[in-house]
C-alpha cells in the first residue's frame, strides 16, 4: 500500500487551493483522460477556482469565537455536548459492551440449541433493544 501512494496524484482541487494551478490543470487532465487544452478540463479547472474563492470569502473575519458562538453554533455543541454526556452517564457504552457476556452466562436458562444464537452479538442487541423498548412504554 505504502508503495502505491507513491504513484497517486495529488487532487486538483489541493493544488488549486495552493496556487499551484498548472499542476492542478495537468492532474486534472490525467484524471479525466484529456489533454489539458480541452475546453472540459479548463471549464473544470475554473469552477474549482471559483469554489475555492467562494470559500475563502466566506470564512474571512471567521476566528475561534464566531465559529464557536456565531449563528447557532453554539446550540448545536450544546446539543452534541449533552448527548454525549448522557451516553456516557447511563452506561449505554457499557451494556453494548457487556451485553454478549451477560446473555452468555444467561443462556444456561436456555435449552441447549438455543447457547449459540443467545451469545452471538447480532442476536443479543434485539432482546436488549426489546427491553428498552419496554421500559420505556412504562
Amino acid at each position: 500500500m505504502a508503495l502505491g501512494l507513491l504513484t497517486v496524484r495529488e487532487s486538483p482541487r489541493w493544488l488549486a487551493s495552493k496556487g499551484r494551478s498548472a499542476e492542478a490543470l495537468v492532474n486534472l487532465a490525467f484524471l479525466r483522460k484529456r489533454s489539458p487544452d480541452s475546453q472540459d478540463v479548463l471549464h473544470e479547472l475554473a469552477e474549482i477556482e471559483a469554489a475555492l474563492t467562494e470559500e475563502r470569502e466566506a470564512r474571512t473575519n471567521l476566528g475561534l469565537r464566531e465559529a464557536s458562538f456565531g449563528r447557532g453554533n453554539f446550540t448545536r455543541f450544546l446539543i452534541a455536548f449533552f448527548i454525549f454526556f448522557l451516553q456516557q452517564w447511563c452506561g449505554q457504552n457499557s451494556v453494548g459492551y457487556y451485553a454478549p457476556q451477560i446473555f452468555t452466562s444467561v443462556s444456561n436458562l436456555f435449552t441447549s440449541s438455543s447457547r449459540p444464537l443467545m451469545s452471538s452479538r447480532s442476536v443479543t442487541r434485539v432482546p436488549l433493544t426489546r427491553c428498552s423498548q419496554q421500559a420505556f412504554m412504562v
